[in-house]
């Protein structure tokens, strides 16, 4: 099992400078790669009250500079540009990171966002297909042409010009770190599943869906997968989960649930969920991981058992929460609960169940 921390939406709750959340939120970096987490992420949004993040290459590149060998995630979401963008800024990230990216495309936008930039809901899907195109076609090490249905690049035809004559394709620039950037796909909806399985990529797993949709979408992925393709037990099983870790059940639900609350009607009123439990204890059965240590390593190796997943994303950081508490919970998982499955062969003593001063 693997673990990452966020993705930091970096909402201003209660209208708390912006300048603050960014360094609390780089602060809580720092420690994550201190205390064994494998990632840090940011999500790109817009236009909502929880969107203070609308460039995620931006904040991750200064993560990039604060720490040194945890992976700097990324969710752009390419269908509301064009994705060269995406894919120059990614290759610019991966160089300052030294190689570390990894990216999950976002296959769904909130409503807000696809009128903000005048994207129509029914583009959404061929939208993101040619993206994904692009962006792979971009980090390759020759030039391309792409002539799709919502991008044409080289966007002009350059015959005539006698400066450009022949001119054809473009190389885009810089090329990442690495050889090859590795690629999720965010999905939510059982359709964008099914694409993640036909491109041969990762699914991450939505936080909306429960133990039991995750089950059914991870079959699903398998089926989609084809007989022909590899193993899906080869294949990552990446999930965000909204995690917390207190000494007791009750200091944990006492923490993060006001702010876990906020957070899900918000994702009601864009459009990106419905039907959602009002109740926090009805909301968060099989979709939260909030309590003490020995419930959340009880609730991991369900998801590990059960669901086969393979990657831990933990949102630890639930809008509204004291940076504090923040950094005291991420030390907190570091402590009693990475251990759990990194060191199973070793001494029950190394491992620290109760919060340290």
């Amino acid at each position: 099992m693997r673990f990452g921390l966020g993705p930091f939406e970096l909402g201003s709750f209660g209208g708390r400078p912006h300048e603050e959340l960014y360094e609390e939120a780089l602060e809580q970096c720092e420690l994550a790669e201190e205390m064994g987490f494998d990632s840090v992420w940011f999500a790109e949004r817009h236009f909502t009250a929880e969107g203070a993040c609308p460039s995620a290459e931006t904040l991750a590149a200064a993560a990039a500079v604060r720490t040194q060998g945890v992976r700097i995630g990324v969710l752009p979401k390419p269908i509301l540009t064009n994705p060269l963008y995406v894919a120059e800024d990614v290759a610019v990230l991966d160089s300052i990171s030294g190689g570390r990216v990894q990216v999950a495309v976002a296959a769904t936008c909130a409503s807000g966002e696809l009128t903000g930039y005048g994207v129509p809901t029914e583009d959404t899907q061929g939208r993101f297909l040619e993206s994904i195109e692009i962006l792979r076609r971009s980090w390759a090490p020759t030039p391309f042409a792409h002539d799709g249905r919502h991008w044409r690049i080289p966007g002009r035809d350059l015959r005539g010009n006698p400066f450009a004559e022949g001119i054809d394709e473009i190389n885009v620039m810089p090329k990442p770190a690495q050889l090859e950037v590795p690629i999720w796909v965010a999905a939510r909806d059982e359709p964008d599943v099914k694409t993640a399985a036909r491109l041969g990529l990762p699914y991450l797993g939505s936080p909306l869906d429960t133990l039991d949709e995750l089950k059914r979408k991870r079959d699903l992925y398998e089926r989609a997968l084809g007989a022909s393709a590899r193993s899906a037990a080869s294949h990552l099983f990446p999930v965000i989960r909204d995690v917390y870790l207190a000494e007791s059940m009750e200091e944990a639900r006492s923490d993060v649930e006001e702010g876990i609350l906020a957070l899900y009607h918000g994702y009601q009123q864009q459009g990106l969920a419905s039907g959602l439990p009002s109740a926090f204890e009805d909301l968060a059965k099989d979709r939260f991981l909030v309590g003490d240590p020995d419930h959340v390593i009880r609730e991991i190796e369900r998801y590990r058992d059960e669901a086969h997943v393979s990657y831990l994303v933990c949102r630890i950081v639930a809008p509204g929460l004291p940076h504090s508490k923040a950094m005291a919970a991420i030390r907190f998982f570091g402590q009693a609960v990475v251990p759990e499955f990194r060191m199973v062969g070793f001494p029950s003593e190394v491992r620290r169940r109760t919060r340290s001063a």
